[in-house]
């Protein structure tokens, strides 16, 4: 009972309004310095209970790291800004890591169960195209940005995280770090652009999982 207060009191302990769930993840939100949630709206055993939390002390950690790395940028300072950029995407790194070693949190069996599905391979193209878009743009531009329902089916997944999320999150921090080096606007980035390349890639995910989510889990919990 001790263990499950402190779960209580610790990762699962921000509450996200009318939803009995704890807080969504910075990182799955489209980069900003003031997103406050990835939606527009807002288990089975020890193993994924281990890899589940640990994953969540990440996701917490996202909400107390981007202020800071939003006052770094206002105020000019590059050196801490590009510690501060560094320490969010080693966290991005280190939570792709958490997830790959587990396999109920791989995109690879996912995309693999839709793909087959299809008959044919255009078939398996239109399916796998969908089956990535909902987990992130959500349909096409007008609906992605003008709903907006981008990132509405968020999911914390391995591949999902290293080739999607934190893509836009280095995409982003880099181009705000060339604005403070350059002193310059940050340059505009077409999200959707970037988002719906990777709904069409084909690329093949690993469906097995890798790692040992207790290293793992120590690692997150030193940080």
């Amino acid at each position: 009972m001790s263990a499950w207060g402190a779960l209580r009191r610790g990762p699962y302990d921000m509450l996200s309004g009318e939803w009995s769930e704890p807080q969504d993840s910075l990182y799955a939100a489209r980069p900003s310095l003031t997103v406050r949630t990835a939606a527009a709206w807002s288990p089975t055993s020890m193993r994924y209970d281990l890899v589940n939390t640990a994953r969540q002390v990440l996701a917490n950690r996202s909400r107390t790291l981007l202020p800071e790395i939003k006052a770094a940028y206002d105020a000019a300072d590059l050196p801490r800004f590009r510690a501060l950029a560094a320490e969010w995407k080693g966290d991005m790194d280190l939570l792709e890591r958490l997830l790959a070693s587990d396999p109920r949190f791989l995109v690879g069996p996912w995309l693999r169960d839709v793909k087959a599905w299809g008959t044919t391979d255009s078939e398996k193209r239109t399916l796998e195209y969908d089956a990535r878009s909902i987990m992130t743009t959500w349909g096409h531009r007008a609906s992605s940005d003008g709903g907006p329902l981008h990132d509405y089916a968020n999911r914390e997944l391995s591949g999902l995280v290293a080739d999607f999320y934190a893509m836009r999150w280095t995409r982003y921090l880099d181009t705000l770090d060339t604005a403070l080096a350059t002193g310059t606007p940050p340059a505009p980035i077409d999200w959707f652009a970037i988002e719906d390349a990777w709904n069409r890639e084909t690329k093949t995910y690993p469906v097995a999982a890798t790692g040992d989510p207790y290293r793992l889990a120590i690692e997150v919990a030193a940080r």
